[in-house]
């Protein structure tokens, strides 16, 4: 935990008010990240190891169309998606992953090609645990859903959708 954001939970914790310490405790802020998701985990790490040191994209900025089809065979996704499975803008599982794993920060593009960031190439600590990868995706999910407060309390808990399929993520 961040040291200034250690210092105002010991604040509130001397709090006078049981309703603002019942609700510290419930957050279980002192906990460590969520027990990782292989299901979520995985296909980025599949990613990421398939990319090795960057892959050259295609002139629109699309992933190549072997790619594509390699990621879509590989993670076992073809067999739910219609269609040849090998352009990136028509199947959106890898589109959704590709993307993904940018605002995880885990890739970027540079000069016409994907790379993995120092965190996406396994250097960095993050990477190495899918924990890390977990966490990030569900801090990341609470950034980006307005009601994500109401559903995590506290900075410890992943949200109950981070592990399950997007078909299944709530629309509020």
């Amino acid at each position: 935990m961040r040291p200034d954001l250690a210092e105002l939970l010991d604040a509130l914790r001397r709090s006078r008010r049981p309703r603002l310490l019942r609700l510290i405790e419930e957050a279980g802020l002192d906990a460590g990240p969520p027990a990782p998701e292989p299901v979520v985990v995985e296909p980025y790490r599949w990613f990421l190891a398939r990319l090795g040191d960057g892959v050259k994209l295609t002139g629109a900025g699309h992933l190549p169309p072997a790619l594509v089809a390699d990621i879509m065979r590989s993670l076992g996704w073809d067999a739910d998606w219609p269609g040849t499975n090998t352009r990136e803008h028509l199947t959106v599982p890898v589109a959704e992953l590709r993307d993904m794993a940018r605002r995880l920060g885990l890739v970027r593009v540079h000069r016409g090609r994907l790379l993995p960031t120092t965190m996406g190439n396994g250097d960095s600590p993050t990477t190495r645990s899918a924990c890390g990868v977990t966490w990030r995706r569900a801090c990341l999910w609470r950034e980006m859903t307005p009601t994500a407060s109401r559903v995590c309390s506290g900075c410890s808990r992943s949200p109950p959708v981070a592990t399950t399929p997007r078909t299944s993520w709530p629309t509020a």
